[in-house]
């Protein structure tokens, strides 16, 4: 077959290609193939609105991708998350971007290659960062205004970086980047123009006064998610004294969040020890959303879903949500799972 010949297959092939708004990559043979037809037919590479590139392996050309990436110029949701890429490789693939329509971004891309994407990208609204900073001082996203930004997945040292400024309303702070401390997070939380409403964050199971921290930055909070470090700063996780043992001082910080509808924790020891778990553990939460006010007896006046991970990450996981009787007020067991998935803990 002369190269004619197959130059007028690999044509009728492309404009024989479905439109499609979503598609997504785990290989590169198949990002190459999808990226030849989409050069062929402009159709198929301005109909794409959503773009999901996870590799499960190194590239070994870049070529493809950034002609890929360069083709679908109608891109509102982009996933990009690389394996084995170095940090200088990224910086290129960013540059050469203009999306006029992208308003999510979920990566694994270092943040000094992010930044000038973001300062070309002023209208995201969402965006979810997952590679580590590897810088010394102030996070390079901290030059990049966002004036529409709404919510946010980053590392705990450069929340600050992407909220400050910015009216961001639902934070999930993960660990990963420069160490940074319990108080510098809580101040940087402060920052946003708008209303936080929703919170995720990764916490050392030692940081005692965390619920009475957060109140006072974020009272306004409608949902919290909170995570205990696979490994704390002080490596003494399993023996540490956890803040929501001492129930009565726990439920009170938990009045200083007046709006909050929903409460997660994950804990890698268990919630309760000894027998009659199930009534026993009934009553913590009890203990947690009611507090007494001369004598009398005053409940959480909007927390109605709770859901407790604990011994996670070991064989013997539990997950529980319990839900709030709207009448009697009780609180009463809503679903188990054994064991559970991070798609359950939500």
């Amino acid at each position: 077959m002369s190269r004619y010949e197959t130059r007028a297959i690999v044509n009728q092939l492309a404009h024989r290609t479905p439109v499609k708004e979503v598609v997504g990559f785990s290989r590169e043979d198949a990002l190459d193939k999808f990226t030849g037809f989409a050069s062929r037919n402009r159709a198929v590479a301005l109909g794409v609105k959503s773009l999901h590139i996870n590799l499960r392996s190194a590239l070994r050309s870049l070529r493809p991708l950034r002609q890929c990436l360069s083709l679908l110029k109608n891109v509102e949701d982009l996933e990009l998350r690389l394996v084995g890429h170095p940090p200088s490789g990224w910086t290129p693939l960013f540059r050469a971007l203009r999306y006029t329509r992208i308003k999510n971004i979920s990566t694994n891309a270092p943040h000094e290659a992010l930044a000038h994407f973001l300062l070309e990208h002023p209208d995201l609204l969402h965006f979810q960062i997952l590679g580590d900073c590897n810088t010394a001082g102030e996070c390079p996203m901290a030059e990049s205004p966002l004036p529409m930004l709404s919510d946010v997945v980053a590392p705990t040292s450069c929340i600050a970086a992407v909220v400050k400024g910015n009216p961001v309303e639902r934070v999930s702070a993960v660990e990963g980047g420069q160490t940074y401390t319990f108080p510098q997070l809580v101040k940087a939380l402060a920052t946003t123009t708008a209303v936080l409403t929703t919170l995720h964050l990764d916490f050392d199971p030692g940081e005692q006064d965390i619920l009475q921290r957060l109140s006072g930055a974020t009272p306004h909070l409608t949902a919290l998610k909170l995570v205990e470090k696979t490994d704390p700063t002080n490596g003494r996780g399993g023996r540490l004294c956890r803040p929501w043992r001492a129930a009565s001082k726990w439920g009170a910080e938990l009045m200083g969040f007046p709006n909050l509808h929903r409460f997660l924790l994950r804990t890698s020891v268990p919630l309760i020890n000894g027998p009659d778990v199930m009534e026993r553990e009934s009553a913590l939460i009890a203990q947690w959303t009611t507090v007494t006010m001369h004598r009398i007896y005053v409940p959480h006046p909007r927390l109605a879903h709770i859901t407790l991970w604990h011994l996670a990450d070991s064989p013997d996981g539990v997950l529980q949500w319990w839900e709030r009787d709207h009448e009697d007020r009780r609180w009463k067991l809503g679903g188990r799972a054994v064991p559970p998935t991070w798609e359950q803990f939500i």
